[in-house]
């Protein structure tokens, strides 16, 4: 739990955080967040695999603690932070910083002029909103009961299959969260991701039921399409955001977006639930 709150305030905060910083930062950040996800869910895999490190999960997660003191280290101490921001005084908070006070071009906002400033956005936060719950819905919801044997499961152990699955999602994300800094593409796009994810989720859902497919490389490439549609709707409403919305309301915007998808997730854990009860 503690995991999960800091990475919604860790994700919230960087994303808000990067409007200050040029455009394609957006893009980048959810570019890195695909990574991370690649790094993590090949390191776990592999070192719980038996046919690798074979280490226990708990023994695994210990040695993974090391990413978040590197994360602290290079937002402390590497990051370049903008001159443009507003920063407190620790000697007096009610006083800032001298050399941050110059140039601040954004202009304070009401509560209310930024909840009215969400609604133009809605058209892009409630399709990610729809694709996250599927997505999570499946990841969370049906991958785990899909099991194949040895022969049909590149020999993998069937504890160690749901890791793999994982890791090949993370790849998908990584992919279109990144291609978005060289090939862009329409918003119109946002609209299709939710049909698109729902049909993988159904075909994951029948799967679960009757485990009709032959081979895990099916539904491998299936979680990999998934983490396509995923990463490639994230990052491009992350991007339409930052590059359309007024500077004034883009750092709060961003952090809407950011719990878009996360409502989608939880989402997902309800209906989860509700699909095997």
């Amino acid at each position: 739990m503690t995991a999960s709150i800091s990475n919604g305030i860790g994700g919230t905060t960087i994303l808000s955080y990067s409007s200050h910083f040029p455009d394609s930062t957006p893009v980048a950040v959810s570019s890195g967040m695909g990574a991370a996800g690649i790094v993590g869910s090949f390191l776990y895999a592999s070192l719980t695999e038996p046919h690798l490190a074979n280490l226990s999960p708990g023994t695994a997660i210990l040695l993974m603690l090391v990413f978040p003191f590197t994360l602290a280290t290079f937002y402390w101490l590497v990051l370049d932070h903008p001159s443009n921001l507003m920063k407190k005084c620790l000697k007096d908070p009610t006083e800032d910083c001298q050399e941050y006070t110059a140039r601040q071009a954004i202009k304070s906002t009401s509560l209310i002029e930024k909840i009215g400033a969400i609604k133009p956005s809605l058209r892009f936060l409630l399709p990610m909103i729809v694709v996250y719950m599927a997505e999570y819905t499946t990841n969370q919801g049906f991958i785990q009961f899909i099991v194949f044997d040895c022969a049909n499961g590149f020999g993998l152990a069937k504890i160690s299959q749901y890791r793999w699955f994982q890791f090949i999602y993370r790849v998908g994300t990584f992919v279109t969260k990144t291609s978005l800094l060289f090939i862009d593409f329409s918003t119109n796009w946002l609209y299709l991701f939710p049909l698109l994810q729902l049909s993988n989720g159904v075909l994951f859902y029948f799967e679960a039921l009757f485990a009709f497919l032959p081979h895990i490389s099916l539904p491998f490439l299936m979680v990999f399409i998934s983490g396509l549609v995923g990463g490639a709707c994230l990052s491009k409403t992350y991007n339409h955001i930052h590059k359309t919305t007024p500077a004034d309301f883009k750092p709060f915007l961003l952090g809407v977006a950011s719990t878009s998808d996360t409502f989608g997730i939880f989402l997902a854990a309800f209906l989860s639930i509700w699909v095997w009860c």
